[in-house]
């Protein structure tokens, strides 16, 4: 082809109309998606995992319970230190909330604070500290 300059010029291609680019929730500044895992140049490094769950604390269950104050299961555990007393308000509480129809030991193994198995050494502690009493006050009424 020869350059004949009575050859009309190209087309002139419209420019497109400048758009605002709308910022993601997930994309960066510039409005670029980011893709978990990944990075602008590859992959990100590994996660490292996270660290194993802390056991909890073993209970030292004492060789007898102490049962005092009306022998009243809260009560019992505090004396023993197997809860404490914001532990014992938390059960109070939602013992209160519930109007009275769960038992605090069974709020206290539900919120986490103690196992059944304390529960069941309690309330069997709990139970001869009743009997214990009972006989007393038989003993002392005259006949």
């Amino acid at each position: 082809m020869s350059n004949d300059p009575k050859m009309p010029p190209p087309p002139i291609v419209p420019k497109r109309p400048d758009t605002k680019r709308i910022p993601r929730p997930d994309a960066d500044q510039t409005g670029v998606q980011r893709v978990p895992g990944r990075t602008m140049t590859g992959f990100a490094p590994p996660v490292p995992p996270p660290p194993p769950p802390v056991a909890p604390k073993p209970v030292v269950m004492p060789e007898r319970l102490r049962v005092e104050r009306g022998g009243m299961i809260g009560a019992i555990l505090v004396e023993n230190n197997l809860l404490t007393d914001e532990q014992r308000q938390q059960c109070l509480a939602a013992q209160a909330r519930s109007d009275g129809s769960m038992h605090f030991g069974e709020i206290a193994v539900r919120l986490g604070f103690i196992t059944k198995e304390i529960l069941a050494i309690v309330l069997d502690a709990q139970k001869k500290y009743v009997h214990q009493v009972r006989e007393e006050q038989s003993r002392m009424i005259p006949l």
